[in-house]
């Protein structure tokens, strides 16, 4: 019994240490960029992006890095010459990823002006026409995905206008890595778009 006591102890240990991690990742990138805007209020939608998805993105740049060519996929600003994440730990984050579908709560953020909402609440006519303002914002986010040493951490972060449109430079797959117990942007993976 004392052996099944210790390993479940172990278990939240090391499930709550992943969490603080993410929360962490996500609150320190936030905390820089939303000191950079004039905001009223930042609304988030309710359901994550797809972490896979984040993993699939850093590995198609991953690929890309090898190839001399100006048409890629993806670019990475800035470049990057040592990527943090390998193939082999592509692989193992690629069959370590679970719970796709935990939705975001308050709890997850430091911010008291974040209003979590439904997408399909968030896009709705009466919603918009009823919040809009130049300073209000939308941001579809994932969770992050930390590789096995928990220095480095990649997730998707699209914001916009709630008023529609407006793209930010920063939207895409960011990369993070944790330096002197903070987490900062080292880089942004954006799909290709060529005129």
């Amino acid at each position: 019994m004392k052996n099944i006591i210790s390993l479940f102890l172990i278990f939240c240990g090391v499930t709550s240490f992943a969490q603080k991690a993410e929360y962490d990742v996500i609150n320190n990138f936030l905390e820089v960029e939303l000191s950079k805007m004039n905001y009223d209020t930042i609304f988030v939608i309710e359901m994550p992006l797809q972490r896979s998805e984040s993993v699939k993105l850093y590995e198609k740049s991953f690929h890309e890095r090898l190839v001399n060519n100006d048409y890629r996929e993806t670019w990475v600003i800035p470049e990057m010459i040592d990527w943090p994440i390998n193939q082999d730990e592509i692989d193992l984050l690629k069959k370590e990823i679970k719970k796709e579908n935990e939705k975001w709560t308050l709890s997850d953020f430091k911010n008291k002006k974040i209003i979590i909402l439904p997408e399909k609440t968030i896009r709705g006519k009466d919603f918009i026409v009823s919040n809009i303002s130049a300073k209000n914002y939308v941001f579809n986010l994932s969770r992050p995905v930390l590789n096995t040493q928990k220095d480095f951490a990649v997730f998707q972060f699209y914001p916009s206008l709630l008023i529609g449109g407006g793209s930010s430079d920063l939207a895409g797959l960011i990369l993070m890595k944790k330096h002197n117990k903070k987490w900062i942007q080292i880089a942004v993976i954006q799909n290709a778009v060529y005129n």
